[in-house]
């Protein structure tokens, strides 16, 4: 990390944040499409944190075991190729920790010596207080928000860990990219929504901030698809969009790959958080509406009630089984249940 990497101005304007962020004492939520590197950015920052920092302590928590894995071995090959001058010697390092630091012999005596710095991996989809009581001083990791069903109550759980009274002496980044609404993202949703409630800064990074294209030449005309200029380190935002924009009209012949174009590359935050699947309505429509009433474009004011149903003696008895409301309502349609 410490060699010269390719320049990108999305890098610089994220690292910006990061110390603002920690000047300030506030953490950063951030919605993104795919494949931007972001979980890179994450590590150079653990990394950082754990090559320069005496004593600091770093935390990496999920929603899946296999997201808080991936971004461990991430780690250990950034930490790896890390300059020699700058290399710190790792001496623990298992699925759920790593320590840098070594022994050095006082008065034959092993006694820890160097940096002393720690990482630690969680997995958060049974044990939201996995972090309690544990001091994460320098920064906190929530990767991929959009599959980490718990988020929002492990981020409260953890809080105590980088926060203490009303000082903030700890960085927590949570980022990710949608999933489904009714699952991974609804508490993904509820932060970014409410923000403020958890001491986060929103921050949205549009598809069109950084899309370089394949750079694969097209069969028939030869030419390739490629927005990112290498030497200014900078994306064609306006004609990325517009290209952007065309991919998602020829991906409204199939309403799943439509959904999917949109949530993968989104150009307004609504669109990270669209639900993608269930439901008997139509997703397409659904999820425009959704949009036009979060983006204040109603012609009347939204107003909001209970539906109040009228059921047969036969759904009256079906309705004994259902488990939830997504059930009910699947019964109430099916047997003709009417609305007051």
């Amino acid at each position: 990390i410490l060699a010269n990497p390719n320049y990108r101005d999305l890098d610089h304007w994220i690292f910006l944040e990061i110390e603002c962020a920690i000047k300030n004492g506030y953490g950063l939520i951030l919605a993104k499409p795919r494949q931007v590197g972001l979980s890179e950015l994450g590590v150079v920052n653990v990394n950082y944190t754990l090559t320069f920092n005496y004593l600091a302590e770093a935390a990496i928590a999920a929603g899946k075991d296999d997201k808080v894995q991936e971004f461990k071995q991430k780690l250990y090959s950034s930490l790896n190729n890390t300059h020699p001058a700058y290399r710190n010697f790792m001496e623990t390092n298992n699925d759920k920790l790593m320590e840098m630091f070594y022994y050095d012999t006082i008065n034959k005596q092993k006694i820890p010596s160097g940096v002393n710095t720690k990482a630690r991996f969680k997995t958060m989809f049974a044990d939201s207080g996995a972090f309690e009581g544990i001091n994460n001083n320098k920064i906190s990791i929530f990767e991929e928000a959009g599959l980490f069903e718990n988020i929002a109550m492990s981020f409260k759980a953890t809080e105590p860990s980088f926060r203490s009274g009303a000082i903030q002496y700890g960085l927590p980044m949570v980022y990710g990219t949608g999933g489904e609404i009714d699952k991974g993202a609804k508490g993904y949703k509820e932060m970014w929504d409410k923000s403020d409630a958890y001491n986060l800064k929103q921050i949205f990074i549009p598809a069109y901030f950084y899309y370089p294209g394949d750079g694969i030449p097209d069969e028939k005309s030869g030419k390739t698809i490629s927005f990112f200029n290498y030497e200014k380190g900078v994306t064609d935002r306006e004609a990325a969009k517009k290209y952007i924009l065309r991919e998602r009209k020829i991906a409204e012949g199939s309403k799943d790959t439509y959904i999917k174009h949109i949530q993968s590359y989104p150009l307004i935050p609504e669109e990270v958080f669209l639900k993608t699947k269930g439901g008997v309505l139509d997703l397409k429509k659904l999820n425009f509406q959704l949009k036009e009433i979060n983006e204040g474009n109603m012609p009347e004011p939204v107003l909001k009630g209970t539906l109040e149903w009228v059921d047969n003696l036969k759904t009256t008895a079906l309705l004994q089984r259902a488990k939830n409301t997504k059930e009910r309502t699947k019964i109430r349609i099916a047997n003709d249940s009417t609305v007051k």
